[in-house]
């Protein structure tokens, strides 16, 4: 609804697993929202998030997809849940996620709801997320544009080493 008020296009792309598990959820907001927003419930996701400008997500891997392969900012939602299911749940550290979010992305709340169109706006036009986007693509992602050079490399090197 705020995005919406704030005058922007909206695009609801649940996840294909929503669909299944809480698909009555989605029909509901079908009847509210109709063709106010566009729908989109392909399994390929990569046409929605190329065309869209921002996105609004809890936690999910696609926020990461979204600001390394895009480069675009991302309003996100904290939900209380148990990670114990998760990799890496077994480790001291389980923070690594918050942490970096806080680099280029802006947890949505509601103290903060009321606000969401100046935080559009900011997240869109102030370098600062830029930068943090930068900064989670060097911490992140390696050998871009050169991953199956490396892959082989690392291979060929290991083999060599066990023989």
């Amino acid at each position: 609804d705020e995005v919406l008020k704030a005058g922007y296009k909206v695009i609801v792309r649940p996840h294909p697993q929503t669909l299944i598990q809480d698909g009555q959820f989605i029909n509901k907001l079908q009847e509210k929202y109709g063709n106010k927003v566009e729908w989109s419930f392909e399994d390929d996701n990569f046409d929605v998030l190329n065309r869209s400008d921002i996105m609004i997500s809890d936690f999910s891997g696609v926020i990461f997809d979204y600001t390394l392969i895009f480069d675009k900012p991302v309003i996100y939602t904290k939900i209380d849940m148990d990670w114990s299911q998760f990799d890496g749940a077994s480790l001291d550290d389980n923070s690594w996620t918050d942490k970096i979010l806080e680099k280029f992305a802006v947890e949505l709340n509601s103290n903060n709801l009321d606000n969401l169109k100046n935080i559009i706006d900011d997240m869109l036009n102030n370098d600062k997320y830029a930068e943090g986007r930068k900064y989670v693509k060097n911490e992140t992602w390696q050998n871009i544009g050169k991953a199956k050079e490396a892959v082989v490399d690392y291979l060929t090197n290991k083999i060599k080493s066990i023989n």
